[in-house]
C-alpha cells in the first residue's frame, strides 16, 4: 500500500459513520425542541451544543491531517521542534 492510502486508511468509514451521527443529533433535536431552550453565560443553549459537536470534528481532522502525516511520513516537526531551537546541531 502507498503512503497516502495508509493516511487516509479507514478515514471513509469515519466519514460515513461521523455523518450518520450528526443525521441522528439533528433528527433528535429536531424531535424534542424542548432540548435547545435555555442559554449559558448569554449564549444560547443551540450555540453551545453545535460548539460541543464542532470541537470534536475539527479535533479529529486536525488529527487526521497532521500526526498521521507525521507517522507516515518522514517527520516534519523533527526541523521546527523546540529542542533543536535550544541545542543546534
Amino acid at each position: 500500500m502507498g503512503i497516502n492510502k495508509h493516511i487516509f486508511q479507514y478515514q471513509m468509514w469515519h466519514l460515513l459513520l461521523l455523518l450518520i451521527l450528526l443525521a441522528l443529533v439533528v433528527l433528535y433535536v429536531s424531535t424534542d425542541p424542548q432540548t435547545l431552550l435555555g442559554s449559558y453565560l448569554g449564549i444560547s443553549t443551540t450555540h453551545w451544543f453545535w460548539l460541543a459537536i464542532a470541537v470534536p470534528i475539527v479535533h479529529q481532522t486536525y488529527v487526521m491531517l497532521i500526526w498521521r502525516f507525521e507517522l507516515y511520513t518522514p517527520p516534519q516537526s523533527v526541523k521546527t521542534t523546540f529542542y533543536k531551537f535550544l541545542f543546534p546541531s
